[in-house]
């Protein structure tokens, strides 16, 4: 909808290539589906906007979808809040009527996401309960704002605003590259970023003694984010594409354009959430999956889309156009030579196998308590979730003090002086994983292992 069809299939290309979607399209991961019914939900959307209204709900669902798929997606929930009020704001009468049906197809898949996890994963709803309700609450807020952009004053304000839409777009490109040039150059350099918790973000230290910095639990390094977009897409084309994002808002506002606001909404809510406070364990590959469904491949339609244009509005053969598609292939070389080191290298491979073989050392056991003895690297988050999934079995975390005393078939640890009545065997887990690093993209690989020791109760 914004270039022509080989700019669209170069920038998909391009994402292709990149190292965060070729690791986390290995995996059971949620970023790529994410991403595939956002980019979705948004070509409905915006058919809906520009022609074929009955659309708009279909388009809610696919949207929808992507909050059912992952929680943090409810932050589309907030953009399309967003684009309901400046819809009813600016009284776009169709605009409004779309937006509406929009939201309510959203909220149809995505209250039906929120009622699976209430009810088939309770733990892991708890874990996200402090994501999910700032969201919930953020969509209430904006909503209930509706109506009130009907007042008077407002409808004036409004009025002021679409007879000084230049003034407007010029004003918001300043905010926004000063805000960018802030979180990009200034906020690295004078605010270090810490978590201020007598655990710290867990598995750091031995990444930091690695890598030759200072050694500091408290650290996050949330104030890197705008370089972790850099290391996989290089300062060119993060440039480029933040450039694009900048030029998009301010034609889209000078113009009057509705239909481009819903899809830079749903890039911008996301963004500056994640640019500011990205609430992940900084180590990579690890901490780019929350730029991963919506932040970078939207950096990348919007960089190339920005050489899109400037390629349209040049004759066919001409220099001009030549140097721009060389322009273009330079920009996209980082993000081909960061993904090259690693691109046919499997990530933790022959796990699964691993896996099976300790539950079938299991036998008929139902049910095992992991022995929680390192607070901030718990045994349960460490290998809970697979071996719920591939053994069968139901998990329960404890501390070492609590783990004999809950009743179940077997105990599991990482030293056999933790297990009640003492270890019946040990299963060592290990395979070759990408290395991780908190300086740059991941180009190497580590042996990571862990042995465990496994008591079976008395019988």
């Amino acid at each position: 909808r914004f270039m022509d069809e080989w700019w669209a299939l170069a920038a998909a290309t391009l994402m292709a290539a990149s190292l965060p979607f070729i690791h986390y399209s290995r995996g059971t991961f949620t970023e790529i589906p994410t991403l595939v019914l956002v980019a979705g939900g948004l070509w409905a959307a915006d058919t809906a906007i520009r022609a074929q209204p009955r659309y708009a709900f279909g388009a809610g669902l696919l949207l929808g979808g992507a909050a059912m798929v992952r929680v943090d997606a409810w932050m589309v929930g907030v953009a399309l809040s967003l684009f309901l009020l400046t819809t009813t704001w600016f009284e776009e009468d169709q605009e409004t009527w779309v937006a509406g049906r929009v939201l309510v197809g959203f909220l149809t898949t995505g209250i039906l996401g929120l009622f699976d996890l209430t009810i088939f994963a309770v733990p892991y709803f708890g874990l996200l309960r402090a994501s999910i309700i700032p969201l919930l609450a953020a969509m209430v807020v904006v909503r209930i704002l509706v109506p009130a952009s009907q007042t008077p004053e407002l409808v004036r304000l409004a009025s002021l605003v679409q007879r000084n839409r230049r003034l407007v777009a010029n004003t918001l490109t300043v905010v926004f590259v000063a805000a960018i040039g802030f979180l990009w150059f200034v906020r690295p350099a004078l605010f270090p970023s810490r978590v201020f918790s007598p655990l710290g973000p867990y598995g750091l230290e031995p990444i930091q003694i690695r890598e030759g910095l200072p050694v500091d639990p408290t650290r996050n390094y949330a104030e890197m984010t705008v370089w972790w977009l850099t290391w996989y897409l290089g300062a060119p084309l993060t440039a480029l594409g933040f450039g694009g994002f900048i030029a998009a808002l301010r034609r889209g506002i000078a113009k009057g354009q509705s239909a481009i606001r819903l899809p830079l909404l749903v890039f911008l809510v996301p963004t500056i959430t994640y640019l500011v406070k990205p609430s992940v364990n900084a180590d990579q590959i690890w901490a780019i999956r929350r730029f991963t469904p919506i932040v970078l491949p939207g950096l990348v339609l919007m960089g190339l889309g920005t050489a899109a244009y400037f390629y349209s509005r040049h004759q066919a053969g001409s220099r001009i156009r030549k140097l721009i598609v060389a322009l273009t292939l330079a920009v996209s070389l980082p993000v081909v030579f960061t993904s090259a080191p690693l691109i046919a290298v499997a990530d933790r491979p022959g796990v699964e196998t691993q896996f099976a073989n300790l539950c079938d050392n299991l036998g008929d056991a139902q049910s095992i308590v992991l022995v929680n003895d390192v607070p901030e690297r718990p045994l349960s988050g460490l290998i809970g979730p697979p071996l719920r999934a591939w053994c069968g079995v139901s998990i329960a975390g404890a501390s070492p003090e609590l783990a004999g005393t809950l009743g179940a078939d077997a105990v599991i640890a990482s030293s056999p002086d933790l297990i009640p009545g003492g270890a019946n065997f040990s299963h060592i887990l290990q395979a070759e994983a990408w290395e991780a690093s908190l300086t740059g993209a991941p180009d190497a690989t580590e042996i990571r292992s862990i042995e465990l020791y496994v008591g079976f109760a008395a019988r």
